[in-house]
């Protein structure tokens, strides 16, 4: 869950700031990203950069 708080508390996860971050959340946006589309309206936008 603290991937799901990190995307809700923070507009961009900058790879290159937050590199840890930035993998956690990348590793666990298969099963988020759904929840997040449909449930909350939001558009994920993700990269090589930033998420």
């Amino acid at each position: 869950m603290r991937e799901f708080e990190a995307l809700l508390e923070n507009f961009w996860i900058i790879k290159e700031e937050e590199k840890e971050l930035y993998q956690q959340v990348k590793d666990v946006l298969p099963a988020l990203k759904p929840l997040i589309e449909t449930k909350l309206g939001y558009r994920l936008v993700v990269n090589p950069y930033l998420i």
